[in-house]
C-alpha cells in the first residue's frame, strides 16, 4: 500500500511541475518576435501595484519617437530615477523580474504580471486571461511581452502581482 501512494505522490508532483511550467510559459504565448509601435505625442500611464500600495507615473512620448515596445516607458522612468525596474533577456524579449516596489518570488508563486487597455495587446480568450480595474477602468492581461506592448496615446500599462 506505501508503494501506491508513493507512485501516487510521484505522478502528483510530476503533473504539478508540468503545469507550472505550462503556466510560466503562457506569459509568452502570442510573443511574435517583433516590436510594438510607440507613439509620438500624447501620454501614457505606468501603474505599480502591491495590494493597496499603487503607484502611478505619468510618461511623455513626447521624444520617444522611434522608440520600440513599452519597455521604452521603464528606461525613461528608470533614466529619470522615478522608477527602477529589472528584467531578464528571455529569448522572447524582457522577462520583468522587478518593477518598483513589485518583486518575483517565484518560491510563493509570485510573478510580475502585465495588464493593459491597448486592445490589440490583450488576452480576453486564453484561460490565464485576468482583469484588474483601475481609475473605474477594466484593464487585460497583456498577451505580448514588453518589448511588443504598443504604446498608443492614453495607455496605462498596469503592473501588478500575477499568482500561480
Amino acid at each position: 500500500m506505501k508503494t501506491a501512494n508513493v507512485g501516487k505522490r510521484r505522478i502528483l508532483s510530476v503533473v504539478a511541475s508540468l503545469l507550472l511550467i505550462a503556466l510560466k510559459l503562457s506569459a509568452f504565448i502570442g510573443c511574435r518576435n517583433k516590436t510594438g509601435d510607440v507613439d509620438e505625442f500624447g501620454s501614457v500611464t505606468v501603474v505599480v501595484a502591491v495590494g493597496e500600495d499603487v503607484r502611478a507615473y505619468e510618461v511623455s512620448l513626447e521624444g520617444l519617437d522611434g522608440a520600440k515596445g513599452a519597455i521604452v516607458l521603464l528606461d525613461h522612468l528608470k533614466a529619470e530615477g522615478k522608477l527602477d525596474y529589472t528584467a531578464e533577456d528571455s529569448g522572447y524579449g524582457p522577462y520583468l523580474t522587478r518593477v518598483g516596489h513589485l518583486e518575483q518570488n517565484a518560491g510563493e508563486g509570485i510573478y510580475v504580471g502585465i495588464w493593459t487597455n491597448v486592445e490589440s495587446d490583450i488576452d480576453r480568450e486564453s484561460i490565464y486571461a485576468t482583469t484588474v480595474e483601475y481609475n473605474g477602468a477594466v484593464l487585460y492581461s497583456a498577451n505580448v511581452g514588453m518589448g511588443e506592448l504598443n504604446v498608443p496615446d492614453g495607455a496605462v500599462i498596469y503592473f501588478g502581482e500575477l499568482r500561480y
